[in-house]
């Protein structure tokens, strides 16, 4: 009871310091998302995994505003986890968004990676290029052995990209939000997700690729490494974000400030000078 009495003592406080840097946030949001659901989507990541509340807040809502900016939501269909790290927030881009933010740079006619299993057909060489997989028909294919990544470019160009186990494996090793029990790393639901990730981020390097998606890769590289993170969204993790006046929700009293639902995190009233499109999706 202690713990839960704790949890939602931490979970107002957020709520407050969401709203009390209300317009800070709103002014570095694109204009297709709102504060409200940024707010909603924040509480809800910090429901999944609580360990986020003993992060920095500078550091979780600059993970969160990534996020947003990119267009991604935390623990949905595998788009991106914001993972806590020696009580830094820390942005990890999933497999399904790194190929969103592909599609979008225009250059991309077909992308995707795949995973190979020990009882699948696989074979490739570099030189001339060949890549054939042929998927082992069953319930169970074995292990996972390897991922490979390819695309198709608009302009002709066919690249494609083959990970052995050992080199996904100590990528990661060595990184650290592998350490936390939340990540997808080590989740045998989202481990081959990962899988596919570590393949498409190397081979991103070697496309044309949007801004986006390079400081994407160039993120989780730094995550990989236990580097701090490089956002481009507005809030340094690095500066303090301005802090409510008491740990309670903030509440609309006329001066501006926005009232906070406790039950969901939502901002229900809106500063004028703030962005806002209702019904936003992140």
């Amino acid at each position: 009871m202690t713990q839960i009495a704790t949890t939602e003592v931490k979970l107002n406080n957020l709520r407050a310091v969401i709203g009390a840097n209300y317009k800070a946030i709103g002014a570095v949001l694109p204009k297709h998302i709102t504060p409200e659901r940024l707010a909603r989507v924040a509480i809800n990541a910090a429901i999944r995994t609580p360990k986020l509340l003993d992060c920095s807040q500078e550091s979780f809502l600059a993970a969160m505003l990534e996020a947003a900016t990119l267009g991604l939501e935390p623990g949905v269909a595998g788009q991106c986890w914001i993972l806590p790290y020696k009580g830094v927030a820390t942005f990890i881009a999933g497999y399904k968004g790194l190929v969103q933010l592909c599609w979008r740079s225009g250059e991309i006619a077909q992308i995707g990676a795949h995973v190979v299993y020990e009882k699948d057909e696989f074979d490739y060489q570099n030189y001339p290029p060949v890549l054939k997989h042929k998927a082992h028909r069953g319930k169970d294919r074995g292990a996972m052995v390897a991922a490979y990544a390819y695309a198709e470019l608009k302009n002709g160009g066919k690249p494609w990209l083959v990970m052995e186990a050992d080199a996904i494996l100590a990528i990661k090793k060595r990184s650290p939000a592998a350490s936390s029990d939340s990540s997808p790393w080590n989740n045998p639901n989202d481990e081959p997700a990962m899988w596919r990730k570590t393949a498409l981020r190397q081979l991103v390097k070697l496309l044309p690729m949007s801004v986006e998606v390079q400081r994407v890769a160039e993120n989780d590289e730094r995550a990989d490494l236990g580097l701090p993170q490089d956002f481009a969204a507005g809030l340094d993790p690095k500066n303090e974000v301005k802090q409510p006046e008491d740990a309670k929700p903030v509440a609309g009293n006329g001066d501006g400030k926005p009232q906070v639902d406790q039950e969901t995190g939502e901002i229900e009233s809106a500063p004028k000078t703030a962005k806002s499109t209702a019904g936003a999706m992140i």
